[in-house]
């Protein structure tokens, strides 16, 4: 769920693409870190390469095997913590803007056969009372 932005002077207009620009900025930062900006994920990826290579090559195999789970169980947590860090880089966006843009948000709802846009043929009242044949 998305959280709107209630502290935004909505008077002062924003630019939507140096919005997005910073968004994607804070979306690189969060999947490859300072100070070393290299990923995690694909560092703990050749660690566990390397040490199936050793494996297979009956090098300290009973020890590397103990630890090979907990390396898989790292990964996993490395995994859940960039896609968590990259949903916060995009929560400013959307508390702006609004979903849509940017990572596909967990449990989204997206209508597969979207219903066709309605066209307005008059136009409401402002006092509130609704015009008859308003909408088709």
């Amino acid at each position: 769920m998305v959280t709107p932005n209630e502290t935004l002077d909505r008077s002062i207009p924003r630019c939507r693409l140096c919005d997005l620009i910073t968004a994607g900025t804070r979306e690189d930062q969060a999947a490859y870190p300072p100070p070393t900006f290299t990923n995690p994920i694909e560092g703990i990826q050749r660690h566990i390469a390397l040490t199936e290579q050793l494996i297979g090559d009956n090098i300290r195999k009973e020890e590397l095997e103990a630890s090979l789970p907990l390396m898989k169980k790292a990964l996993e947590d490395e995994i859940r913590a960039t896609d968590q860090r990259i949903l916060e880089a995009w929560a400013g966006h959307w508390a702006i803007w609004g979903p849509g843009e940017g990572p596909d948000l967990e449990n989204e709802y997206v209508e597969e056969n979207p219903k066709a846009p309605l066209k307005i043929k008059g136009r409401a009242k402002a006092s509130g009372v609704r015009c008859k044949k308003a909408f088709s």
